[in-house]
């Protein structure tokens, strides 16, 4: 992945900001993203169910057989390997759209701080009709207004599979 800093001097190098229409680009990127969304949400939302309820089996699986004495180990270790790779799809997905979302926000403040520097000008309207963009629609990655995909979300999912842990080691052992 380029760096932000090499990536922001070659736009600055590569476009002259005065002339072109970057704040139809930014409509077009969100348009874009709202797209992305609405095709891949039931995607997310199978993925996070199947990973919900697969990483909730195993749990089970390993508690009645640590209860059963019957655990052997290449069990354990297949059930961590795909509990490792659900995670790992999950938090990559989390990831990508926090960054998103991030640099939304950074070039949001960009436009504010844009906006409190000119007075009138073409740059002015330019980030007045960013800021008023990115306004009217944040791109955050709602999955059918369940839940927004940002990386509290993984954090979130272990706290909820924590307690179901507990609640099943719990009806298990007493």
């Amino acid at each position: 992945m380029p760096i932000k800093k090499l990536m922001r001097r070659l736009a600055a190098d590569n476009n002259d900001f005065v002339d072109c229409r970057i704040e139809n680009y930014i409509k077009e990127l969100i348009n874009c993203f709202y797209e992305f969304q609405n095709l891949f949400q039931y995607q997310i939302l199978l993925f996070f169910l199947k990973m919900f309820f697969s990483c909730m089996c195993y749990m089970h699986f390993l508690i009645v057989s640590l209860k059963d004495h019957s655990l052997r180990l290449i069990d354990t270790y297949i059930m961590i390997f795909l509990f490792i790779i659900d995670g790992l799809l999950i938090s990559l997905a989390c990831v990508r759209c926090e960054a998103f979302y991030r640099e939304a926000k950074t070039t949001r403040r960009l436009s504010i701080s844009v906006l409190s520097i000119y007075t009138d000008g073409p740059i002015r309207e330019k980030a007045r009709t960013i800021l008023k963009t990115l306004d009217e629609k944040p791109p955050v990655f709602s999955v059918y207004q369940i839940w927004n995909l940002k990386a509290d979300t993984m954090v979130h999912v272990t706290g909820i599979l924590t307690t179901i842990f507990f609640n099943v080691l719990q009806f298990n052992y007493l």
